[in-house]
């Protein structure tokens, strides 16, 4: 498995406000950018990437979230369907990677979320899987 980490730049908005957001570092702002947003307010974290280079004709592509757990899931405004396990989300993106991707993250803050803790471990990553290690 080939791990590509989408750690940024990221942009996060209020849902119902596309055009009022702000851009910041996965790996660094996350928690503190997490922790501005009210309980209940419900918030889109978009990201453009594009095809990753050498994928072959039989490798599989996931997309894996990790300590976000996300209301839903869109790669170029096409829902998508999880599999979760624990803190984990993922997602088959194989047949519908295109040359430039967006993908769009919808959460919402919960009184008990945990997201905005800095001691929790969130991720989000493309996991290429060739063709001798599918599952």
């Amino acid at each position: 498995m080939h791990p590509i980490r989408l750690r940024g730049p990221w942009n996060i908005h209020p849902a119902d406000a596309p055009h009022n957001g702000r851009t910041f570092a996965w790996n660094t702002q996350l928690a503190e950018v997490l922790a501005g947003i009210a309980p209940g307010e419900k918030t889109v974290l978009s990201r453009h990437f594009n095809l990753p280079t050498g994928i072959g004709g039989t490798d599989r592509v996931e997309l894996m979230i990790q300590g976000l757990p996300p209301t839903s899931v869109r790669l170029n405004g096409v829902m998508l369907d999880a599999v979760h396990s624990g803190h984990e989300s993922r997602f088959e993106l194989t047949t519908r990677l295109q040359s430039r991707n967006l993908l769009e993250i919808d959460w919402m803050r919960t009184a008990e979320d945990s997201a905005c803790d800095q001691s929790t471990t969130r991720e989000v990553r493309l996991e290429i899987h060739p063709a001798d290690q599918h599952p």
